[in-house]
């Protein structure tokens, strides 16, 4: 039946009133995973639309930490993109919603990030005065990937700062913990700075070996963690879906002649975690 005869059946005049909360709350998680979905495609701009569209279902559903999450996934994208200081506003605006709904995790995420930017943009000063403060605090939450994240941005800084011995044991350190806790994408940034490193230092035996790792663990994770990513997301994409019609089903019952009593949608809705994102969809 199409949405307009649905619309007229019920007479709802108002889209924002057509969905009931549980199913508006699984499209929130749908978009969020469409939007990562292209992120690791490096598809940036579709996956900004659709993380737009996450934004407006999340501010419509009062929901602070889906709109602090979309801000930070906008603020990647842009990042990629090459757009620093649009991508320092998404950070900071996410970073404000964190502070409002006080969210540790979102705070130390969020400033990564912003000092990530500020050596990009060469005020290296500015982001180690972010990082260090943000080590500790990353180390209370014991999220090893943040941890791991947090020390490799630490080392690339020092390097850029010309304190070459300092900032190899920050990378090692990362690149110790990226190894044992599987993080791929870390390990291949880690290397990437270590031959970056030895290069400055004049070792290009040792900067030639740690780019090949570098290389192969990008061929690693282009290939292997990236399908696999991509198969489990459509997996669960399609399930969410799913629920999403049985939930629409059951709206449409409640409000059609019926002896029914079902007038109770489940509030379950979950995703797996983004590519090399820190923040769980399941968490929105």
């Amino acid at each position: 039946m199409p949405w307009i005869t649905i619309r007229k059946l019920w007479n709802w005049p108002k889209p924002s009133t057509i969905l009931p909360k549980d199913l508006k709350k699984s499209i929130n998680v749908s978009l969020n995973s469409i939007g990562n979905l292209y992120l690791i495609l490096k598809q940036y701009d579709i996956a900004i639309a659709q993380f737009k569209k996450a934004m407006a279902s999340a501010k419509e559903l009062g929901n602070k930490l889906g709109l602090a999450i979309n801000y930070q996934n906008i603020g990647e994208c842009l990042e990629y993109k090459g757009e620093l200081e649009e991508a320092l506003h998404y950070y900071r605006t996410s970073l404000d919603y964190n502070n409002e709904i006080e969210s540790d995790k979102g705070r130390v995420i969020c400033k990564n990030s912003i000092a990530q930017i500020y050596i990009k943009q060469n005020k290296l000063t500015q982001a180690l005065d972010i990082l260090e403060p943000n080590l500790l605090a990353a180390e209370t939450l014991g999220d090893m990937s943040i941890i791991a994240a947090i020390n490799i941005n630490i080392g690339w800084a020092l390097m850029e700062l010309k304190q070459y011995a300092e900032s190899e044991k920050y990378l090692v350190t990362g690149l110790k913990m990226s190894k044992k806790h599987h993080l791929p994408s870390y390990i291949a940034h880690a290397y990437n700075y270590l031959s970056k490193l030895h290069t400055y230092k004049g070792d290009y035996k040792n900067a030639l070996e740690y780019y090949q790792m570098a290389e192969a663990f990008n061929e690693e994770i282009n290939s292997e963690v990236n399908r696999r990513y991509i198969n489990d997301l459509i997996i669960k994409y399609e399930t969410e879906k799913n629920q999403s019609n049985r939930s629409l089903g059951q709206g449409k019952r409640i409000h059609e002649p019926t002896t029914s009593q079902e007038n109770k949608h489940p509030d379950h809705w979950g995703l797996g975690n983004g590519p090399f994102n820190f923040y769980p969809l399941h968490t929105l």
